[in-house]
């Protein structure tokens, strides 16, 4: 049995691969380092312009190295701009397709055709999206289809949530007993299947119609055969059929595309009619029309050999992800440098967070809570090689580790990472090979923080509440351990879970909106963390300004994206002066935007009288103030002053002088109304109208806009709300009443 996993030999091989070949260690989160961030996810892709593919459907891990999504594009993208290479390939890889020389094919990425969420029932939550979608055309219509699931290193490709079951809070499925059941789903698919009771899906419908309905005649008294791996390929299936009955064409199959070294994803954990290859037990209940296997390696070759142009691509990936190799992808262990403490610190928080996420998985039984811990790790490690004696910060280390008071915690890629527990601190040790590189203490002796065990326990509820927006039990048994053995104080853990708080409700705000289920996970996630009603609003706040950062600070806002943007922020409560101004300037571009297209506002009751063929464009409320010469007149004596008693007594002459000053004066308020022919002022103590053709120019302030034009009332100042929609309302105007 190999040592690590395909998924964690393939993650580290292409980290190496990649920074080989000219990727930076600094391109990648320092808290997953195998995660490209945010700004070089492109660089995921052999083309960063590719990107476009999957942009606005990106999977969550989509940055990861791991991406089965980004596996997909980097196998595919040739032929998704190419139809004649596709053509090529599913000719020479599928022939029973009967694809010819004269057929169309066309290749997209995540595809949701219209009319799934109808055909499929699925209007309740995520439609069927489909990894990688053929469409074959003949003589300029639709002639087949298929659909194409890809995983890289996923164990499985996807199961049933009716299958698990109901959770400690309710949610799920009440009754999976039912799941066991085929002959009675089958009878009744409305009474038994959860997937139809709760959320309305057609699939047994349309598995039992089209050309090649399913048979389901092998499987008598078993489970539902989807419960498992099988039930996404089912899904893509169904969605192949329901293409046929309403865009048209002859056939339809279901693809995959698995990595060869990958045989994990192809094992159902219970068989499915005596099978346990998931293609085999997908075959047996679609006999006319067996899945289409699409090898990757086989897929990049295809192309090389028929199109040079494409020889680089194909080196780049085939090195990338080990194409022709069925093995596990060997990893040489390379050791950080000792007394490198970030580089020390990051190796032991992955090691601890990926041991702690299978322990949050499947928890010990024996109680306890720090005993279940310890004895959730030692199940899985392996008695350490006699440690050899190196000096650390000056200190010499015995060779035993027991001398330590240290008991192994984890292990992975040759490090092994101990830890020893008394009253008052915490000492964790990282070997590698036997050899002592580090030994950090909490509390730091130094009295100096390690953030990174506020990050490991805000990794650590992430992975608790992902799943269903709860804190159950055993995950809060794992937590609180874990927090105990770090030594972390309830600030530190308060300041976590705030942290995953803002990291959930940024991922569910990517698409700028809020459903109501994901309301309902709002308010449990409050719950299981903690989370108070300021706490939840600093979040909210933040997320909501991460989600609408680019519409305030790009270019491409619109009405829709503003009605969504306002929309949001009542959801959320959010009503910062910061979000404020983020609207004020999504509002403001929005509007620009609005004009440039030729979509000008119209005030359908304004409180002037028009003229025939005129239009009212704006009426807003102003404050109007122009700017004067004062003049004052004072008397000045030329003599003596003197005094009698208390009283001043001049001898001499006066003389009066005058001073000036510029002074800005308020005239009056009213409503300003601008229209297709003219700008109106109404007021209580001022009534007057301006031709477009008589403004000379338009000045903007902060809080105003000034008017130049002939008359007599030009350069007078209107103090406004928004004063920025009317200067770009009125220059707007005056462009168009011009030649």
């Amino acid at each position: 049995m190999a040592e690590i996993s395909f998924a964690d030999g393939m993650k580290e091989s292409q980290r190496r691969w990649l920074i080989a070949n000219g990727h930076v260690p600094g391109w990648y989160e320092d808290r997953w380092p195998w995660v490209l961030t945010e700004q070089e996810k492109s660089r995921n892709l052999y083309r960063p312009e590719w990107w476009s593919f999957i942009q606005g459907r990106e999977h969550r891990w989509a940055r990861s190295l791991q991406s089965s999504q980004c596996f997909a594009v980097n196998i595919f993208a040739p032929l998704c701009l190419n139809g004649a290479v596709a053509r090529t390939v599913l000719k020479e890889l599928a022939p029973a397709l009967g694809i010819l020389d004269d057929d169309e094919v066309v290749v997209s990425f995540e595809a949701t055709p219209d009319g799934t969420t109808n055909w499929l029932g699925e209007s309740g939550r995520q439609p069927t999206q489909v990894d990688v979608l053929f469409e074959a055309r003949r003589n300029g219509k639709p002639h087949g289809w298929l659909p194409v699931e890809v995983k890289f290193t996923e164990t499985e490709p996807g199961s049933c949530r009716g299958a698990r079951g109901q959770d400690k809070k309710g949610v799920g499925n009440p009754t999976p007993e039912k799941c066991m059941a085929l002959p009675a789903i089958l009878e009744n698919p409305a009474a038994m299947c959860f997937m139809v009771v709760a959320e309305g899906r057609h699939y047994w419908d349309l598995m039992r119609s089209g050309p090649h309905p399913f048979d389901f005649s092998a499987l008598a008294d078993s489970p539902c055969p989807f419960r498992h791996g099988l039930y996404q390929i089912m899904r893509n299936h169904v969605l192949g059929m329901a293409l046929v009955a309403n865009r048209g064409g002859e056939w339809s199959r279901v693809g995959l595309c698995f990595h060869a070294g990958n045989e994990a994803v192809r094992q159902l954990p219970d068989s499915v009619g005596g099978l346990v290859d998931l293609v085999s037990a997908f075959d047996l209940m679609v006999p006319a029309s067996h899945v289409v296997e699409l090898d990757p390696a086989s897929v990049v070759a295809t192309v090389a050999a028929r199109c040079p142009e494409w020889s680089e691509w194909a080196e780049w990936v085939a090195g990338r992800y080990s194409l022709e190799s069925t093995d596990v992808p060997a990893v040489a262990p390379v050791p950080p440098r000792e007394n490198s403490l970030p580089e020390v610190v990051e190796t032991a928080v992955e090691l601890i967070g990926e041991r702690s996420h299978s322990f949050l998985a499947d928890p010990p039984k024996p109680s306890g809570f720090w005993e279940r811990l310890k004895q959730g790790f030692r199940d899985a490690v392996a008695v350490p090689a006699p440690l050899v004696s190196v000096a650390v910060a000056g200190k010499e280390f015995p060779s035993d580790y027991s001398d330590l008071g240290l008991e192994p915690f984890c292990r992975m890629h040759g490090y092994l990472l101990l830890l020893g527990f008394e009253k008052t601190r915490t000492t964790f040790a990282l070997f590698w090979r036997g050899k002592l590189l580090h030994d950090i203490r909490w509390p730091d002796p130094a009295g100096k923080p390690l953030t990174d065990r506020v990050s490991l326990l805000a990794h650590l509820y992430s992975d608790a509440v992902e799943d269903d927006w709860r804190i159950d039990d055993d995950e809060a048994v794992v937590l609180h351990a874990l927090a105990r053995a770090l030594m972390i104080n309830e600030s530190e853990a308060g300041l976590a879970r705030r942290g995953v708080m803002f990291e959930l409700m940024v991922r569910m705000l990517d698409d700028r909106q809020v459903a109501d289920d994901e309301k309902a996970r709002l308010a449990r996630l409050m719950n299981a963390l903690s989370i108070t009603d300021s706490e939840r609003r600093m979040a909210a706040q933040a997320a909501f300004l991460v989600a609408v950062g680019g519409l305030a600070s790009g270019g491409t806002a619109r009405s829709a994206d503003l009605a969504a943007t306002e929309r949001l922020a009542a959801d959320l409560g959010v009503d910062s002066e910061e979000s404020r101004e983020t609207l004020a300037r999504i509002r403001t571009i929005a509007f620009a935007n609005d004009l440039s297209e030729g979509r000008v506002p119209v005030v359908e009751s304004p409180s002037v009288t028009l003229k025939r063929g005129e239009i009212a464009h704006l009426q807003v409320p102003v404050s109007v103030i122009q700017q004067k010469t004062k003049t004052v007149t004072r008397r000045g004596y030329i003599g003596t002053r003197v005094k009698i008693g208390g009283l001043p007594i001049y001898l001499g002459a006066s003389q009066p002088f005058q001073t000036t000053s510029e002074v800005i004066m308020p005239v009056g308020n009213g409503q300003l109304v601008m229209t297709s022919q003219r700008i109106v002022l109404i007021g209580t103590k001022l009534d007057y109208s301006i031709k477009l053709d008589a403004v000379l120019h338009v000045g903007e302030f902060s809080n105003a806009i000034q008017l130049h034009h002939e008359g007599r009332y030009g350069g007078r100042i209107y103090k406004m709300d928004e004063p920025r929609r009317a200067f770009l309302l009125l220059k707007h105007l005056l462009q168009q009443s011009r030649p």
